[in-house]
């Protein structure tokens, strides 16, 4: 085995698992390089003599490889282990030149590869070795730019079998939706077409998936979607099976169809149609299109619920997009499209944005290359595309933060948009509450549980009021039910006609990212994401002008004479902003520093705020 093929290894697994800084990982690299370990056992000697600043990174790694004497598994040498599932383990390996396992031909497998290995556990099983012939039958049959390649299988020493799968050089979907909340409605309806594409391949095999979800949708380095994980699937119109969204867990209760809940219905194609509709709604808007408090009553929503609207998050999205929803979460199977349907459906909606169907992903919604060592982008021979390592942690990460001195209270929210009422907890973002009072009780029963919604338009901000039972007064004028509303730079807000909020929308203003953090991913708010406001900052003048909530969209300033947020008292100014997921914080002009939860900030003598984790509590 050659060092290069190593010091791919270690790439590909810093990246797939958010390991080290870029610079951190370039002396790692360096120090790699030139002990030129070439088996698994060189490897783990030169991890277990790494000191200094390395050594967390070289236990890291150094934990997930495999236990001595089982580095090998058919023609593949093992590295690190990439996640452990309900079925499986699954590892990050380095391929030989070998025979064809589905064949008799001689063929290359590719430098990096995955390898899938049963679980111990369900070797002896029936069920269990029958699941993972049976995903081994389904990757073999399919052949599809928007399917993972399967490009081997067999038995190991021990007598246990494994799949060998071409390594997708990027992330899923889950991660991409974890980081940025949602995608572009342009970049979502990409992700649906190119998923459409990989599933009508699939249905032309007879073959229904059961487990479409942003975890089984992968996305490589070139802006494609390929789907994965074919653990669950069953035959179109097979009989029961005892595998129910309630007693298997490997299916997921939040884009299950109606009919999948049920083991004892036959299914088909338009099944994983409703699953990728479901996984469409959530792309675009940020939150599934059901949520509930448990399994049985999200299992419900499905089979029962009205589709919620989703113009509730996306005001100006076009017919094209809600007629592709409405019909892939048809609830009754026979009234929803195939594969085939939804994919032109989704090129129509495509379309209506001027997108070519067949573009590729955005480059700024899957990463950017990061150059590396020696002058030049580090390119694994099995992928010739550039490895982003995600940069370590620094500042804190939570998108609330609270700012709390004496009887001064302010909210940070590096969201796009927030739900305002009385409810104590979400999907109530900021929780409305009146100072003391002897009819406190009944005038705050005039506020909405969920009263309205601020957010960030293409433009402007946005007020919708949440059909509350007493309404929302902007600058005067009653707001219709569910209908959005441009705000002006300074407004105001009544709510049930008992708390007057006074909102001003901070326009933009340009300001230097900082030079040694990544760019969050498709980030919604953040120095790096493309919105026309720096932030929305409201306040309580008339009954709490001690608290201030802001959204923090790109970066505010904090503090006193010129700020965003006035701090009462305060005769200095802190900007705040988000990047890479981060908070930062700066003095004016001065260079941007991780701004941490429990650190305090100066605002003037005998002024100090300190940072705390957001939570209700705090309202």
């Amino acid at each position: 085995m050659s060092t290069p093929i190593i010091l791919h290894a270690v790439i590909h697994c810093c990246f797939k698992r958010g390991w080290s800084s870029v610079d951190r990982l370039r002396t790692f690299l360096d120090d790699l390089r030139q002990a030129g370990p070439r088996t698994p056992a060189d490897l783990r000697r030169f991890l277990m003599q790494v000191r200094g600043g390395n050594q967390p990174l070289a236990a890291a790694l150094l934990k997930a490889m495999p236990a001595r004497g089982t580095e090998t598994c058919g023609p593949c040498t093992l590295w690190f282990r990439l996640a452990d599932g309900v079925q499986g383990r699954t590892w990050l390996a380095s391929g030989v030149e070998q025979e064809d396992l589905r064949g008799g031909s001689s063929t290359s497998i590719d430098p990096i590869v995955v390898v899938k290995q049963l679980h111990p556990d369900l070797v002896d099983t029936p069920e269990g070795l029958m699941r993972f012939e049976r995903e081994r039958q389904v990757l073999d049959a399919v052949r599809h730019p928007h399917v993972v390649q399967s490009l081997g299988h067999g038995v190991d020493q021990a007598g246990e079998p494994y799949l060998i799968m071409a390594y997708v050089d990027g992330g899923d979907l889950h991660t991409l939706l974890e980081r940025t909340r949602r995608m572009p409605v342009s970049e979502a309806l990409l992700m649906a077409a190119q998923a459409a594409r990989g599933l009508r391949a699939i249905h032309a095999h007879g073959v229904v998936h059961r487990d479409i979800k942003p975890k089984n949708l992968l996305v490589t380095r070139r802006g494609r979607i390929k789907i994965a994980d074919f653990g669950a699937t069953r035959d179109e119109h097979q009989g029961p099976s005892r595998h129910s969204i309630v007693a298997g867990p490997i299916l997921n209760p939040w884009y299950v169809p109606p009919e999948q809940a049920d083991p004892n219905t036959p299914l088909d194609g338009r099944s994983d149609v409703y699953a990728l509709g479901a996984v469409l709604y959530h792309a675009m808007t940020g939150v599934p299109p059901y949520e509930a408090r448990s399994t049985v009553d999200l299992i419900r929503a499905h089979a029962v619920a009205p589709l919620p609207d989703a113009r509730r998050h996306l005001p100006d999205l076009h017919a094209a997009v809600l007629r592709l929803l409405e019909a892939s979460l048809q609830k009754q199977v026979a009234q929803r499209p195939d594969a085939a349907t939804m994919e032109r459906l989704t090129d129509e909606a495509l379309g209506a944005y001027g997108i070519n169907a067949a573009a590729a992903l955005a480059e700024d919604t899957i990463s950017q290359a990061i150059v590396l060592p020696e002058g030049g982008p580090v390119r694994p021979a099995s992928t010739r595309v550039a490895i982003t390592p995600r940069p370590e942690p620094t500042g804190h990460a939570g998108d609330w933060l609270v700012l709390r001195g004496g009887d001064r209270l302010v909210h940070l929210l590096a969201r796009s948009e927030v739900v305002l009422g009385r409810l104590p907890a979400p999907p109530c973002d900021i929780t409305v509450r009146l100072p003391d009072h002897p009819e406190r009780a009944a005038r705050e029963g005039r506020i909405g549980r969920q009263h309205l919604r601020l957010s960030c338009g293409p433009t402007a901000a946005q007020v919708t009021d949440l059909a509350s039972q007493n309404g929302t007064l902007c600058d005067g004028t009653p707001l219709a039910a569910n209908g959005p509303r441009a705000l002006g730079p300074g407004a105001r807000l009544t709510l049930g006609t008992v708390v007057d909020l006074q909102v001003a929308s901070i326009p933009r203003r340009e300001a230097p990212a900082p030079k040694d953090l990544l760019p969050a991913i498709g980030a919604v708010c953040g120095l790096e994401a493309a919105l026309p406001l720096d932030g929305l900052v409201i306040t309580r003048p008339v009954d709490r002008p001690d608290v201030s909530y802001a959204l923090v969209l790109r970066r505010l300033v904090i503090g006193g004479p010129g700020a965003d947020v006035a701090v009462p008292g305060a005769r200095e100014r802190i900007e705040v902003a988000r990047y890479g997921q981060r908070w930062l914080h700066r003095r004016p002009s001065g260079p941007w520093e991780p701004l941490e939860a429990g650190q305090d900030l100066h605002l003037g003598p005998g002024l100090v705020l300190r940072t705390e984790p957001g939570t209700h509590d705090a309202f």
